[in-house]
């Protein structure tokens, strides 16, 4: 009995040779697209830290961690206001995100449709009767 650990391999081995390194590809998009999303809930502390109870904006010497390097970073281009910008900032990060999953589904999809197409090419030989 075979264990599926050791059949992943001979799995590859037989997407490579249909798809070619394109399958790769779709693990880069798709990983680059994990961390913009984890990028941009990351965000969200330095929002919710910027604020306290009141509303009222918390002094950028109180920041530390993320928050004040994205202070810091806010600070190098001129932003004044900081809510306003790590909103901005949250979603940009977001609409990338969405931009690099669609990518890597729409292509995933589309090389999906190459392999079966290509199966069906391979199984479809005539047989003697």
């Amino acid at each position: 009995m075979s264990s599926t650990a050791r059949d992943i391999p001979h799995y590859l081995r037989i997407f490579q040779t249909y798809l070619g390194a394109r399958m790769y590809l779709i693990f880069a998009l798709t990983l680059v697209a994990g961390l913009a999303e984890g990028v941009g809930i990351l965000m969200l502390l330095p929002l919710l830290q910027t604020l306290d109870a009141n509303g009222a904006e918390t002094a950028p010497a109180e920041l530390s961690g993320i928050s004040g390097f994205l202070n810091n970073a806010l600070a190098t281009f001129d932003l004044q206001n900081a809510t306003v910008a790590v909103l901005l900032v949250i979603t940009v990060t977001f609409i990338v995100k969405g931009a690099l999953t669609f990518g890597a589904l729409g292509f995933n999809a589309y090389l999906r449709g190459q392999l079966l197409r290509q199966l069906k090419a391979g199984c479809s030989t005539p047989t003697a009767a």
